[in-house]
């Protein structure tokens, strides 16, 4: 799921994390800012919304049930939505007269998908935002919120485990060719107590993704919100059971459904 951020990059280092960010959300480069075809089979990934309708009715069934133990709560909000397949089957799932009295909201900041997105829901009254901060001050703060493998998708701090204390991952760039270097990791002791991955490596080179960009998001719109609930969904795995298991780390990208790791995230620059 990445794409070539760089032609604007000189040669210095940078952490894996902007690194990350660029080649998913730089305006002129980014994956998901510009080069995003579609989601599904013939896209570069699936989403369990693509696939079958369960995921839209399970959602529906949560919906039904939250809106009934909180009247006030009018609105339903999806963030990251993708082209609008999982918001359609949940609308359509709700029956006509709930859906009716429904406030329906997308969020999404990338251009090309909000425009899948308008094409899958043109029938419903739906409205966009680019953030979700925006989204909730216009509902007065009181929405159900779900979004479904979204927090994936985040820039992450790679840490790494040199033998002796965890290192952070940055990028340096040489002729077309992406490098590692470790450097001391960018988060103070107090960031760092946040996150448990750090708390027991497993081998001496043992990576691990640090979500501080996810954290920043939720930091981000939380004031805005005063009543309803959220569902989040995604799929993985305990910790610290995973690690055990992938000692360097579950860093993914995909191309044309094809899984790339290690070097070959870089080499599909």
């Amino acid at each position: 799921m990445i794409n070539d951020p760089c032609s604007n990059m000189n040669d210095d280092a940078i952490p894996f994390s902007e690194w990350m960010r660029r080649a998913l959300f730089d305006p002129q480069r980014g994956y998901y800012a510009r080069n995003i075809r579609t989601i599904g089979r013939s896209g570069d990934f699936s989403t369990s919304a693509t696939i079958s309708r369960v995921l839209g009715e399970a959602v529906a069934s949560w919906l039904t049930t939250q809106i009934k133990f909180a009247p006030s709560v009018q609105t339903v909000i999806e963030v990251g939505g993708g082209e609008g397949s999982l918001m359609s089957g949940v609308m359509g799932l709700l029956g006509f007269w709930r859906r009716r009295r429904l406030r329906f909201i997308m969020v999404e900041s990338s251009a090309v998908l909000r425009e899948k997105q308008r094409r899958t829901l043109q029938r419903g009254r739906v409205e966009w935002f680019d953030n979700l901060s925006a989204a909730l001050t216009a509902c007065e703060g009181r929405a159900c919120i779900f979004h479904n493998e979204l927090i994936d998708a985040f820039p992450v701090t790679l840490a790494q485990w040199d033998g002796t204390s965890w290192k952070e991952v940055w990028l340096e760039e040489h002729q077309g060719q992406w490098t590692e270097q470790l450097r001391d990791l960018s988060l103070d002791d107090e960031d760092a107590r946040h996150f448990s991955a750090l708390a027991h490596p497993s081998s001496d080179t043992q990576c691990r993704e640090l979500g501080t960009a996810a954290d920043a998001w939720l930091r981000s719109w939380a004031p805005h919100w005063r009543v309803g609930a959220m569902l989040t969904l995604d799929y993985g795995d305990a910790f610290p059971q995973l690690y055990h298991r992938k000692p360097r780390g579950t860093l993914r990208a995909y191309l044309h459904h094809q899984v790339l790791t290690g070097a070959q995230v870089y080499e599909n620059m």
